[in-house]
Protein backbone atom coordinates (compact mmCIF):
# COMPACT_ATOMS: atom_id res chain seq x y z
CA UNK A 1 0.00 0.00 0.00
CA UNK A 2 3.11 2.59 0.74
CA UNK A 3 4.48 1.51 -2.63
CA UNK A 4 1.18 2.57 -4.27
CA UNK A 5 0.53 5.72 -2.62
CA UNK A 6 4.49 6.77 -3.21
CA UNK A 7 4.13 5.59 -6.99
CA UNK A 8 0.93 7.74 -7.23
CA UNK A 9 2.29 10.68 -5.89
CA UNK A 10 5.77 11.32 -7.44
CA UNK A 11 3.35 10.45 -11.00
CA UNK A 12 1.49 13.67 -10.15
CA UNK A 13 3.84 15.89 -8.33
CA UNK A 14 7.51 14.34 -8.76
CA UNK A 15 10.53 14.47 -9.58
CA UNK A 16 10.13 15.81 -6.01
CA UNK A 17 12.72 16.19 -2.63
CA UNK A 18 12.42 13.09 -0.48
CA UNK A 19 11.11 16.18 2.34
CA UNK A 20 7.67 16.16 0.46
CA UNK A 21 7.08 13.13 0.11
CA UNK A 22 7.40 12.64 4.02
CA UNK A 23 5.86 15.78 4.79
CA UNK A 24 3.15 14.82 2.50
CA UNK A 25 2.20 11.32 4.14
CA UNK A 26 2.82 12.31 7.44
CA UNK A 27 5.44 9.63 7.52
CA UNK A 28 8.97 8.90 8.76
CA UNK A 29 11.90 9.01 6.24
CA UNK A 30 12.31 5.29 6.70
CA UNK A 31 9.04 4.43 5.92
CA UNK A 32 9.27 7.11 2.77
CA UNK A 33 12.94 5.23 1.91
CA UNK A 34 11.16 1.86 1.76
CA UNK A 35 8.69 2.68 -0.59
CA UNK A 36 10.65 4.29 -2.48
CA UNK A 37 12.81 1.44 -2.87
CA UNK A 38 9.72 -0.75 -3.45
CA UNK A 39 8.82 1.34 -6.68
CA UNK A 40 12.52 1.34 -7.94
CA UNK A 41 12.90 5.17 -7.63
CA UNK A 42 15.63 6.73 -9.06
CA UNK A 43 17.49 9.61 -7.73
CA UNK A 44 17.76 12.82 -9.82
CA UNK A 45 19.47 16.49 -8.89
CA UNK A 46 16.88 19.01 -8.34
CA UNK A 47 18.68 22.34 -9.25
CA UNK A 48 21.74 21.15 -7.42
CA UNK A 49 19.27 19.30 -4.14
CA UNK A 50 18.28 15.73 -4.07
CA UNK A 51 15.59 14.52 -5.32
CA UNK A 52 13.61 11.23 -6.52
CA UNK A 53 11.65 9.84 -9.82
CA UNK A 54 9.89 7.85 -11.24
CA UNK A 55 12.24 5.00 -13.47
CA UNK A 56 9.58 5.82 -16.41
CA UNK A 57 9.40 9.54 -15.82
CA UNK A 58 12.92 10.57 -17.30
CA UNK A 59 12.16 10.99 -20.25
CA UNK A 60 12.88 15.20 -21.57
CA UNK A 61 9.91 16.81 -21.62
CA UNK A 62 9.09 19.91 -24.62
CA UNK A 63 8.69 23.76 -23.17
CA UNK A 64 5.32 24.45 -21.99
CA UNK A 65 3.27 26.95 -24.07
CA UNK A 66 2.32 29.64 -21.98
CA UNK A 67 -0.52 29.32 -19.65
CA UNK A 68 -2.62 31.17 -16.66
CA UNK A 69 -5.29 29.53 -13.76
CA UNK A 70 -6.87 30.68 -11.27
CA UNK A 71 -6.94 28.02 -8.30
CA UNK A 72 -9.27 27.65 -5.53
CA UNK A 73 -8.13 27.55 -1.55
CA UNK A 74 -6.59 24.46 -0.34
CA UNK A 75 -5.70 23.41 -3.79
CA UNK A 76 -3.20 20.41 -4.21
CA UNK A 77 -1.30 22.26 -6.92
CA UNK A 78 -0.55 25.35 -4.41
CA UNK A 79 -0.21 22.68 -1.46
CA UNK A 80 1.41 19.79 -2.78
CA UNK A 81 4.94 20.23 -1.56
CA UNK A 82 6.63 21.60 1.20
CA UNK A 83 9.75 23.05 -0.55
CA UNK A 84 7.71 25.83 -2.32
CA UNK A 85 10.42 28.81 -3.11
CA UNK A 86 10.26 27.74 -6.70
CA UNK A 87 6.82 28.90 -7.42
CA UNK A 88 5.64 30.68 -4.80
CA UNK A 89 9.19 33.12 -4.50
CA UNK A 90 8.38 35.69 -1.71
CA UNK A 91 4.96 34.90 -1.59
CA UNK A 92 4.40 32.76 0.98
CA UNK A 93 2.91 34.78 3.68
CA UNK A 94 0.55 36.46 0.99
CA UNK A 95 -0.61 32.87 -0.12
CA UNK A 96 -0.69 30.69 3.29
CA UNK A 97 -2.10 31.51 6.54
CA UNK A 98 -0.41 30.49 9.45
CA UNK A 99 -1.84 26.98 9.98
CA UNK A 100 -0.38 26.26 6.16
CA UNK A 101 -3.48 26.67 4.45
CA UNK A 102 -3.37 28.42 0.89
CA UNK A 103 -5.99 30.91 -0.47
CA UNK A 104 -7.26 31.19 -3.91
CA UNK A 105 -4.44 31.49 -6.31
CA UNK A 106 -3.45 33.13 -9.86
CA UNK A 107 -1.02 31.41 -11.54
CA UNK A 108 1.36 32.36 -14.75
CA UNK A 109 3.77 30.04 -16.39
CA UNK A 110 4.57 27.54 -13.27
CA UNK A 111 4.44 30.36 -10.65
CA UNK A 112 1.67 32.34 -8.09
CA UNK A 113 1.22 35.32 -8.94
CA UNK A 114 -1.47 36.76 -7.08
CA UNK A 115 -5.44 36.24 -5.84
CA UNK A 116 -8.99 36.70 -6.61
CA UNK A 117 -12.04 36.60 -5.18
CA UNK A 118 -15.54 37.51 -6.29
CA UNK A 119 -17.31 39.88 -5.58
CA UNK A 120 -21.17 40.33 -3.86
CA UNK A 121 -22.81 39.74 -7.38
CA UNK A 122 -20.34 36.98 -8.07
CA UNK A 123 -17.91 38.64 -10.33
CA UNK A 124 -14.08 37.36 -9.73
CA UNK A 125 -11.62 39.70 -9.36
CA UNK A 126 -7.50 39.13 -9.86
CA UNK A 127 -4.96 40.71 -8.12
CA UNK A 128 -1.97 40.85 -9.99
CA UNK A 129 1.34 41.12 -8.04
CA UNK A 130 5.01 42.02 -9.51
CA UNK A 131 6.82 42.01 -12.78
CA UNK A 132 4.30 39.97 -15.01
CA UNK A 133 3.70 41.04 -18.65
CA UNK A 134 0.61 42.73 -19.96
CA UNK A 135 -0.51 39.73 -22.48
CA UNK A 136 -0.32 37.64 -19.10
CA UNK A 137 -2.44 40.10 -17.08
CA UNK A 138 -5.04 40.20 -20.06
CA UNK A 139 -5.09 36.11 -19.88
CA UNK A 140 -5.47 36.41 -16.36
CA UNK A 141 -8.38 38.90 -16.55
CA UNK A 142 -10.13 36.89 -19.52
CA UNK A 143 -9.78 33.61 -17.10
CA UNK A 144 -11.70 35.55 -14.70
CA UNK A 145 -14.38 36.71 -17.03
CA UNK A 146 -14.41 33.35 -18.33
CA UNK A 147 -15.09 31.88 -14.85
CA UNK A 148 -17.48 34.56 -13.82
CA UNK A 149 -19.86 33.73 -16.61
CA UNK A 150 -19.34 29.90 -15.92
CA UNK A 151 -20.38 30.42 -12.49
CA UNK A 152 -23.50 32.92 -13.37
CA UNK A 153 -23.84 34.62 -10.00
CA UNK A 154 -23.03 31.58 -8.13
CA UNK A 155 -20.59 32.36 -5.14
CA UNK A 156 -17.92 30.38 -4.13
CA UNK A 157 -16.89 30.84 -0.57
CA UNK A 158 -13.98 29.63 0.57
CA UNK A 159 -12.84 28.95 4.51
CA UNK A 160 -9.99 31.15 3.75
CA UNK A 161 -8.70 33.64 1.14
CA UNK A 162 -4.78 34.25 0.90
CA UNK A 163 -4.10 37.91 2.30
CA UNK A 164 -4.02 39.12 -2.02
CA UNK A 165 -7.57 38.64 -1.95
CA UNK A 166 -8.42 39.93 1.26
CA UNK A 167 -6.66 43.28 -0.64
CA UNK A 168 -8.53 42.86 -3.40
CA UNK A 169 -11.45 42.87 -1.23
CA UNK A 170 -10.01 46.59 0.80
CA UNK A 171 -8.88 48.12 -2.35
CA UNK A 172 -5.41 47.69 -1.26
CA UNK A 173 -2.87 47.11 -4.41
CA UNK A 174 -0.06 45.14 -4.41
CA UNK A 175 3.21 45.88 -6.15
CA UNK A 176 5.89 43.27 -4.93
CA UNK A 177 8.77 42.74 -7.45
CA UNK A 178 9.13 39.05 -8.40
CA UNK A 179 12.03 37.81 -10.02
CA UNK A 180 11.96 36.88 -13.31
CA UNK A 181 10.46 33.26 -13.87
CA UNK A 182 12.59 30.42 -14.18
CA UNK A 183 11.43 26.98 -14.28
CA UNK A 184 12.93 24.45 -11.73
CA UNK A 185 15.03 22.36 -13.74
CA UNK A 186 15.85 18.59 -12.87
CA UNK A 187 18.31 15.80 -14.51
CA UNK A 188 19.02 12.32 -13.20
CA UNK A 189 22.37 12.04 -11.56
CA UNK A 190 23.69 10.01 -14.12
CA UNK A 191 22.90 12.38 -17.10
CA UNK A 192 22.44 15.69 -18.12
CA UNK A 193 18.91 15.55 -19.35
CA UNK A 194 16.77 18.29 -18.07
CA UNK A 195 13.11 18.61 -17.61
CA UNK A 196 10.85 21.48 -16.11
CA UNK A 197 8.78 20.81 -12.65
CA UNK A 198 5.35 19.26 -13.96
CA UNK A 199 2.04 20.72 -12.22
CA UNK A 200 -1.16 18.09 -11.74
CA UNK A 201 -4.13 18.85 -13.68
CA UNK A 202 -6.10 22.10 -12.18
CA UNK A 203 -9.30 21.87 -14.34
CA UNK A 204 -11.25 19.29 -12.73
CA UNK A 205 -9.91 20.31 -9.33
CA UNK A 206 -11.88 23.75 -9.97
CA UNK A 207 -14.64 21.86 -11.52
CA UNK A 208 -15.14 20.07 -8.59
CA UNK A 209 -14.91 22.36 -6.36
CA UNK A 210 -17.61 24.64 -7.95
CA UNK A 211 -19.54 21.79 -8.50
CA UNK A 212 -20.16 21.38 -5.00
CA UNK A 213 -20.02 24.55 -4.08
CA UNK A 214 -23.47 24.32 -6.08
CA UNK A 215 -24.84 21.60 -4.96
CA UNK A 216 -24.00 23.13 -1.31
CA UNK A 217 -26.06 26.44 -2.23
CA UNK A 218 -28.93 24.20 -4.23
CA UNK A 219 -29.79 22.78 -0.89
CA UNK A 220 -30.05 25.47 1.22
Amino acid sequence: AAADMVRNWLRAFGPAATADITWWFGQTLGWVRRALVDIGAVEVDLHGSPGVALPDDLEIEPEPEPWVALLPGLDVTTMGWTGRDWYLHDLRAQVFDTRGNAGPTAWVDGRVVGGWRQTEDGRVEVQVIGDVSRDARKLLQRKGDELSEWLDGTRIRPRLACSVALRIASGTSLALPLPKPTRPRWSPTTTSAAKPKRLPPFTVLETRLIATSRSANSRS
